[in-house]
């Protein structure tokens, strides 16, 4: 049996007949179902080549590389690796300083004594 390759396109983005052209649901037979302009409708390599001319100038692998891509948010990556920076060392020291405390028998420091 041979398989077609499915590629990806946001439904809000989508072109052609939906049942005919592209499925809202990866390995399904086309199907008239109601669409989620943010989800991602599913296109066999045939039916969206004719339908996105614009990429006819990439090969099939730089096509199917492209549309599974990574969707890169910068500032969203930059602020993870920045909490997760930030964040572990001041968790530490909370912790440590916590324990400190505890281990202290809860005695609050008084200056000048």
């Amino acid at each position: 049996m041979w398989l077609q390759t499915l590629v990806p396109q946001l439904c809000k983005d989508a072109r052609g007949d939906a049942g005919t052209d592209y499925t809202t649901r990866k390995g399904q037979n086309p199907g008239p179902w109601d669409t989620d302009p943010y989800q991602d409708c599913w296109y066999t390599m045939s039916k969206f080549r004719p339908l996105y001319p614009e990429y006819n100038n990439l090969s099939d692998a730089e096509l199917i590389r492209m549309l599974y891509g990574i969707r890169v948010r910068p500032w969203a990556t930059l602020g993870l690796w920045a909490s997760i920076a930030v964040g572990v060392p001041l968790a530490v020291l909370i912790l440590g300083a916590s324990l400190v405390w505890a281990f202290s028998g809860f005695a609050a420091t008084r200056s000048g004594e």
